[in-house]
């Protein structure tokens, strides 16, 4: 690449200042170690949290009959199924994606004898 080449391609849109590669690569370090700092702290850093505490309680509220299921529970609150999961952590565990078979021979009642 020649001298004007990483010329163009350091100028700021806009405003034609050059800036050295070196000045952004700076920059980002000292941003990266603002925010380690305020993380040491305990300051949250981020967006600000996907459900409020009363979704929270309602999407539990909604999710305890057992023919509620998570996706329309997201679909009313108007978060992801993730964000479900995640703010409702037992649930987990607690439903099964497929009912199980409850004996190993409904399984073999089914098949045809060959």
């Amino acid at each position: 690449m020649s001298e004007s080449e990483v010329d163009q391609a350091a100028e700021v849109e806009g405003g034609g200042a050059v800036v050295e590669p070196a000045v952004v690569i700076v920059e980002g370090t000292h941003e990266g170690l603002a925010a380690a700092r305020a993380r040491a702290r305990g300051q949250r850093l981020g967006g600000p949290p996907t459900m409020t505490a009363e979704q929270i309680r309602h999407a539990r509220d909604l999710l305890t009959p057992p023919e509620n299921t998570v996706s329309s529970t997201a679909r009313l609150l108007g978060v992801s199924r993730a964000t479900i999961y995640k703010y409702v952590p037992e649930l987990a565990t607690r439903r099964p994606a497929v009912e199980p078979p409850t004996a190993r021979a409904e399984l073999g009642s089914a098949r045809k004898p060959i």
